[in-house]
């Protein structure tokens, strides 16, 4: 983010909005810079402790956060990216989970769009410096635990960590966008170990206080409750309906939202 400001030779508070994994990366702007930030917008942004293996305070279900990082990402959909899958011969293709996870399944979005953001899906580095990264073994279940590098590990509790917005001033507001049918980012999300676990398509799994799906949305909440009460303001929008991107399955109703939002 600090790279694209200075190379657009931004030199004011800037408005930020982050999607998913971008929600850690305004967040971790803000942070790094207070005063910077002139709005936040998180749409349906990864949790503030990271994604898999921790509580719902944000506590590590494990010391050495296994089941989270870069040996979390399903093999057979690394090998459709390697292979440059178009087509919709396997439920993990790369277009088959964009319809699941991206935008709600009731939605049918334009062909010709679909392509083009099966395009930008397909750019992706693939690989263990890139998706899903690289992976430790464990001695925790379920027998792994995140690397050094690649996409999955930046989105592990060990390395993601935007709860210290809170204490960051001067507050910039923030709106937050979620999508009701999200799968991805979720109180039990469908990708996260501790749901997996549960619903024993990983093996072994140590049970609910050992290890509970992760409450995401619950732990957005807390959050962003948190730093209204230091002083913030905070907008909290629910999209009936939408999935993991609701510019993508309600975008009118996003666009009013979005600009109705961004102060004066």
């Amino acid at each position: 983010v600090a790279a694209l400001v200075t190379t657009l030779g931004i030199d004011e508070p800037v408005h930020l909005l982050g999607w998913s994994t971008g929600g850690a990366a305004i967040a971790s702007y803000a942070i790094d810079r207070p005063g910077a930030v002139a709005s936040l917008t998180f749409v349906d942004p990864v949790s503030p402790y990271g994604f898999g293996g921790v509580h719902l305070d944000g506590t590590p279900a494990t010391d050495d956060f296994a089941g989270s990082g870069g040996g979390t990402g399903n093999p057979d959909f690394v090998a459709a990216l390697q292979a440059d899958d178009r087509s919709t011969d396997s439920p993990v293709s790369p277009l088959n989970v964009m319809r699941s996870s991206y935008w709600s399944p009731s939605v049918t979005l334009d062909p010709d769009f679909e392509q083009v953001l099966l395009d930008e899906v397909l750019l992706s580095e693939v690989g263990p410096t890139g998706y899903p990264g690289d992976a430790r073994p464990s001695d925790n279940w379920p027998g792994l635990a995140p690397g050094e590098v690649g996409v999955l590990n930046a989105l592990s509790p060990k390395y993601c960590n935007w709860a210290g917005l809170v204490d960051v001033a001067p507050k910039a507001p923030v709106l937050w966008v979620h999508g009701s049918d999200d799968i991805v980012v979720a109180n039990g999300s469908a990708w996260e170990m501790g749901t997996l676990g549960q619903a024993e398509v990983v093996p072994g799994w140590p049970g609910m206080d050992a290890y509970p799906p992760q409450p995401m949305v619950d732990q957005i909440a807390d959050v962003l409750g948190d730093y209204a009460d230091a002083g913030g303001t905070v907008r909290t929008e629910r999209f009936d309906g939408s999935g993991h991107g609701p510019f993508l399955d309600a975008l009118d109703h996003f666009t009013d939202v979005f600009f109705d939002f961004l102060p004066g």
